[in-house]
């Protein structure tokens, strides 16, 4: 599963197929560090992890409106206080590979959010928070891959001119396609 606003880059993909292939039966999440997440444009949502000896995440503590401040990196927890975070900090960026198991369980919870929350239309189901309530109760293991890769997100419309300079420096340097559209439907013929 990937957001569809994130440009998370080769290694990144390579993290979590060597992930998948490794451990076929664990979801798998790819982590990067806070500071190389951070939008110069505003604050951003972000999904703090706690990672044990043996590479397993133990949680992800949800922060909104995460950013530089002159007190240093700070966001706002699921009670709204406050709190400094660490630049070195691993961070999901929803990039996951996700098991059926996994998918099964997140199912239930996921109606039984439904039934709880029946017309309120600012509820939200936060990924973050079912993956911990499945490692919490020994559920899952998810294994976590770091990556030191490049990471570009799209949030605000300022990161539009940001994302276009990356895409056409790959697109000269051969990395993609001119057109990837029409490459995509040659390669189904």
């Amino acid at each position: 599963m990937a957001n569809a606003d994130d440009l998370y880059g080769t290694e990144a993909f390579r993290g979590l197929f060597e992930g998948m292939h490794d451990s076929p039966k664990d979801p798998v999440l790819v982590t990067y560090r806070l500071e190389k997440t951070l939008s110069e444009y505003g604050g951003v949502n972000r999904g703090v992890c706690v990672i044990d000896e043996n590479g397993l995440l133990v949680e992800i503590s949800e922060f909104s409106d995460v950013r530089e401040t002159k007190f240093g990196i700070t966001g706002k927890d699921s009670t709204g206080r406050v709190a400094t975070l660490s630049k070195e900090a691993l961070v999901s960026m929803n990039l996951w590979g996700l098991t059926k198991s996994f998918l099964d369980h997140m199912e239930g919870m996921f109606t039984e959010f439904l039934r709880k929350n029946q017309g309120d239309t600012s509820s939200e189901f936060f990924l973050p928070d079912a993956v911990s309530v499945q490692i919490k109760t020994g559920l899952v293991e998810v294994d976590v891959v770091e990556t030191e890769g490049e990471w570009l997100g799209v949030t605000f419309p300022s990161d539009r001119e940001q994302a276009v300079r990356l895409l056409g420096s790959k697109v000269e340097k051969g990395y993609y396609s001119t057109s990837l559209a029409t490459d995509f439907k040659e390669s189904l013929i």
